[in-house]
């Protein structure tokens, strides 16, 4: 099941999914990352986000950022290469607001697993935050209007300190 990275089996089991193609999306991520600097726009001005594998994506590579970036938002995601998290984990990132959410009732990326993810993330983080919601593997309404209001926040909370 390729998208940003192949899912081999859906079981729990470690090799699940390919490395390989992790730090291949990974590079690609950071790519993208490094391309908007060089047009002048600053790490700590870019947030990071995604759903799902994207999430998984966000969080892999908002972890190991050497600059810290504005926030780091992860929607019905989970870590990857989990073994690998503790080693790469960098200090920037820590400094990095955290806005995590996941649907109590997904089917696809189970809450526990989501949550298990914010938790390893949000340790000795400064900021973060979670919410869960009554929805499946999807996104709502009352979640879109939580991402807006912190999005809201941290940009407001930016431009005021530039």
């Amino acid at each position: 099941m390729p998208a940003w990275y192949d899912i081999r089996t859906i079981s729990e089991s470690p090799g699940r999914e390919s490395e390989e193609d992790i730090r291949s999306a990974a590079q690609q991520v950071q790519a993208l990352i490094e391309r908007e600097e060089s047009r002048g726009i600053p790490s700590s001005r870019i947030v990071l986000a995604g759903f799902s594998q994207g999430a998984a994506m966000a969080l892999h590579v908002g972890l190991r950022q050497e600059r810290p970036l504005l926030g780091l938002m992860v929607l019905s995601g989970y870590l990857v290469l989990e073994d690998t998290v503790d080693s790469e984990w960098t200090q920037a990132s820590s400094q990095v607001p955290l806005f995590s959410s996941h649907g109590r009732r997904d089917g696809v990326v189970p809450h526990a697993r989501g949550h298990a993810a914010f938790e390893r993330a949000a340790r000795d983080r400064e900021e973060s935050k979670w919410s869960d919601y009554p929805m499946m593997h999807e996104v709502c309404g009352p979640q879109i209007a939580d991402i807006a209001g912190w999005l809201q926040n941290l940009f407001g909370r930016s431009s005021k300190s530039s």
